[in-house]
C-alpha cells in the first residue's frame, strides 16, 4: 500500500492506517509536528537570509550611487583643474611672448646704438687720421717752406 501511495504522489499510507490516539499515532503526529516546525524554522531562516540579502543589495546600490556621484564630482573637479591650468598656461605664454617682444625691441635698440657708436668711433678715428695727415702735410709744407726760405736766403746772400 505504501508503494501505491508513493506512486500516487503521497509520502506514505501510514496516516490512513494508524490510530491517532495510539502511541504510534501520537509519535507520528509528534514527528509530523516536529518536521513541520523544522520546515517552518527553515523557511523563516531562509526568509530572514533573503531579507538580509535584499537589505545588503539595497545598501550596495546606495553605496554604488554615492560612489558614482563622487566620481562625477571628482571628474568635474579634475576638469575644472585642467581648465584652470590651461588658462594659466595661456596667460603665461602670452606674458612670455610679450617679454620676448620687449627683449627683441631692446636688442634691436642696443644693436642700433652699437652700430651708431661704431660709426661714431670710426668717424672719430677717420677724423683723427685726417687731422694727423693734415698736421704731417703742414709740417712737411713748413719744412719745405723753411728749406725754400733758407735756400732763398743763401742765394740772396
Amino acid at each position: 500500500m505504501d508503494d501505491y501511495c508513493k506512486f500516487s504522489g503521497l509520502n506514505s499510507a501510514v496516516r490512513y492506517f494508524v490510530d491517532p490516539d495510539s502511541p504510534e499515532g501520537k509519535k507520528a503526529a509528534a514527528d509530523k509536528a516536529a518536521a513541520a516546525k523544522a520546515e517552518k524554522e527553515k523557511a523563516d531562516t531562509i526568509e530572514q537570509i533573503m531579507v538580509k540579502a535584499q537589505a545588503d543589495v539595497a545598501q550596495a546600490e546606495v553605496t554604488k550611487a554615492q560612489a558614482q556621484q563622487q566620481n562625477v564630482m571628482l571628474k568635474n573637479d579634475v576638469e575644472q583643474g585642467k581648465n584652470a591650468l590651461t588658462h594659466q598656461k595661456q596667460q603665461f605664454e602670452a606674458r612670455i611672448d610679450a617679454l620676448e617682444a620687449r627683449l627683441q625691441l631692446s636688442k634691436d635698440a642696443s644693436d642700433a646704438a652699437n652700430k651708431t657708436a661704431d660709426r661714431n668711433q670710426r668717424k672719430r678715428e677717420a677724423d683723427q687720421r685726417t687731422a694727423l695727415e693734415l698736421t704731417r702735410i703742414e709740417k712737411d709744407s713748413e719744412k719745405e717752406e723753411n728749406e725754400n726760405f733758407e735756400g732763398n736766403r743763401e742765394s740772396a746772400a
